[in-house]
Order: C-alpha cells, then structure tokens, then sequence
C-alpha cells in the first residue's frame, strides 16, 4: 500500500496508525453525537450543522445503529471496561476472533451499544 493509496473501510487486515488515528476519530465523532442528541434540550441551529457535519463521517452501517438506539433513547457508544457493558452493566466477553463492526467495536448483546476498548 503507497502512502496515496486509500485504506480498507472494511475493517479487515493489519491496524496500521492511520487505520487506529480513524478508529479514534470515529469514537470521538459518535461520542459527540450522543451528546448533541442526550446532552441538549433545545438544538439551535448552528447545532444542527455540526450535528449534521458529525453524522456524514460517520460510515452507513454504524449510523443505522446509532439511529437506532437514539430512537430508543439509548446512547449509541460506550467503552467496554472488565468484560462489561458501561452503558447497561451487562457482561460482555468478547473472543479474539469475535466479529467487530469497523474493525473496533462490539456490540453489547444486552443493550446494543456499539463497545469500544
């Protein structure tokens, strides 16, 4: 892979630096969705933009799910600490080879949140 060349968007293969640099930025990016959509109860405007600025980095198959537990008043990421849920407490025991959405996250088998961590 050349430096121009892009990376996979599948999650697959080695995490190189760019891949964990992307990974982070796309916590960082639903953590702040989660809180324009919990933490605030009027959205002014220039709110709405940056919200809607946020949810075009975030790829399709993830937004689905967000949108979904949004829906059901539930926050959509939260890290996993000491093989459990930190959004419902449940247990979560994650296997090496287990499937993660984006390459990083799982989500809680109890609640849905995507877990990071």
């Amino acid at each position: 892979m050349t430096a121009s060349s892009p990376s996979s968007e599948s999650g697959r293969g080695g995490r190189d630096s760019a891949s964990a640099a992307d990974g982070v930025d796309l916590v960082h990016t639903l953590l702040g969705l989660n809180s324009l959509e919990f933490d605030s109860t009027k959205r002014p405007p220039e709110l709405e933009g940056l919200r809607l600025s946020l949810r075009t980095k975030v790829p399709w198959d993830i937004l689905l799910i967000h949108d979904a537990l949004v829906a059901a008043e539930k926050r959509s990421i939260a890290p996993r600490f000491a093989n459990a849920c930190t959004e419902c407490s449940g247990e979560v025991v994650v296997a090496r080879d287990a499937k993660r959405i984006a390459g990083m996250f799982v989500q809680c088998p109890h609640c849905g949140t995507l877990l990071y961590g």
